[in-house]
């Protein structure tokens, strides 16, 4: 009988034969020993947060064997694989090494990427929910669709308040700020009225702290006026839509007519019918 080396990883034994999880514990393997030595040199380096950002990364690691686990459902390769370099990409690449930081477009491209598998699930979601009455639970194209959409835009609801109330007890950057350079609010005119005054043209905006320090925020490279996250807040969820709207676009053709864009049929989960206990 031919030998395959096995690793255990996620709660299930990992094959690297032809068994058919080898992709998933090949890239499983691969971010956990890369996330890992991240970790070693943070703390080698005193950068005890991203240390801590690599042991949350670890942790989340284990998202699709619970899911499975959980919910009682089957995640094809690319879906779990998808996750995986997801996390990957977001805590590592992204807060760890700093790609947010160099490449302007990451964040982007992220939150599409959620829209995207959150939609997956979304359609599988009634099935989830609905498990004994499974047969009596088969809902329109449309219908799924709907769900699967509006699932994916909760979820990215429920990850911009995370980042904002990380970013409120924490004192983190996750909702990254802009540089505008024109505001609108009606605290600059007569509240009453409730009359918005703009202002135009900001090139230099200068802070005064306690103590009577000030500080001009042109020192640092900034020529304008600070927003604090919500342009960024907005354009995340724009992005998460589009990723949204691609999916269930796909889904409900893939669902209305099986032989058409059959990449939506490999990312969306099998529901077991008899959930399997944890």
């Amino acid at each position: 009988m031919k030998q395959y080396k096995k690793i255990r990883g996620a709660g299930r034994l990992y094959s690297f034969g032809k068994g058919e999880r080898r992709w998933s514990a090949a890239v499983y393997t691969a971010v956990r020993t890369a996330t890992a030595g991240a970790a070693i040199y943070s703390v080698t380096h005193q950068s005890h947060g991203k240390a801590m950002l690599c042991l949350l990364a670890l942790i989340l690691f284990l998202l699709p064997f619970l899911f499975e686990r959980l919910m009682g459902i089957s995640l094809s390769q690319p879906m779990e694989i998808s996750i995986i370099l997801f996390i990957f990409s977001s805590e590592i690449l992204g807060e760890v090494f700093g790609f947010y930081m160099m490449f302007p477009l990451w964040d982007s491209l992220l939150h599409g990427v959620m829209g995207f598998i959150a939609s997956a699930m979304g359609f599988a979601l009634p099935h989830i929910l609905c498990r004994d009455s499974y047969e009596s639970t088969r809902l329109s194209p449309l219908c799924s669709a709907v769900v699967a959409f509006c699932f994916s835009m909760t979820v990215g609801t429920l990850w911009e308040l995370f980042e904002f109330c990380s970013d409120s007890l924490l004192h983190l950057d996750m909702q990254k700020d802009t540089v505008i350079d024109r505001i609108s609010s009606v605290s600059l005119g007569h509240r009453s009225a409730g009359e918005a005054v703009s202002i135009e043209g900001i090139s230099e905006v200068i802070l005064k702290a306690d103590g009577g320090n000030t500080v001009s925020l042109s020192s640092y490279g900034i020529n304008g006026y600070l927003d604090v996250g919500l342009s960024d807040t907005m354009g995340d969820l724009l992005i998460n839509l589009l990723g949204a709207v691609i999916f269930c676009t796909l889904g409900y053709i893939h669902l209305k007519s099986q032989s058409k864009a059959r990449i939506a049929g490999l990312f969306i989960p099998k529901v077991n019918k008899k959930r399997k206990n944890p």
